[in-house]
């Protein structure tokens, strides 16, 4: 049986050869970057940074080799961009929290919040920081946000927005002390 196959004979209760395998089919099926960083290394597979097709979730994108190696039956037919308006091109290096190397979709602005450089005026840039950023991050916190900088070794990265976000809240945080936003263009 061959994956169409094997598929078909599944969703129509037949018997198949195999249970059908689907990761990363669909966004509802996918795998964190991380995850599957780690099962590339696990397989044995080509060490390179796993591409994030869907930022919202940090979905990695499942290639050929790996396909093959887990002899995955379902492929993905999606959309160019599918959250946040984000194609799926110029993709850049990024670096996951825990250190992991990524690639994500190019043109995005990361946004840093430096405690060191902001120094007295800490709290009060956390502040401002915390109600320009709300709407993309409800959980914000001035307090918390001043004490994770704080106690961070280096800049404290906040979060990603794509160019138009980020050309409406880059007045707001402007000139703010401690305060980056770093273009990932080329």
């Amino acid at each position: 049986m061959n994956s169409r196959q094997r598929v078909i004979a599944a969703i129509e209760h037949r018997e198949t050869d195999r249970v059908p395998v689907d990761i990363g089919g669909s966004i509802m099926s996918g795998i964190m970057a991380q995850p599957l960083t780690a099962l590339r290394r696990h397989l044995g597979l080509e060490e390179r940074p796993v591409k994030v097709y869907e930022i919202f979730q940090m979905l990695g994108e499942m290639e050929p080799d790996i396909i093959e190696c887990l002899g995955i039956d379902v492929l993905p037919v999606e959309p160019e961009a599918i959250f946040f308006g984000l194609k799926r091109e110029n993709y850049k290096p990024w670096r996951l929290f825990d250190g992991t190397e990524v690639l994500v979709p190019g043109s995005l602005y990361h946004y840093q919040l430096d405690a060191a450089k902001s120094g007295a005026n800490l709290m009060s840039t956390a502040r401002v920081v915390t109600d320009v950023l709300r709407p993309f991050d409800d959980t914000l916190n001035p307090q918390r946000l001043a004490e994770q900088a704080s106690s961070s070794n280096g800049p404290l990265e906040l979060l990603t927005l794509r160019p138009s976000d980020h050309d409406r809240v880059a007045p707001l945080l402007d000139g703010l002390p401690g305060v980056a936003a770093l273009s990932d263009k080329s």
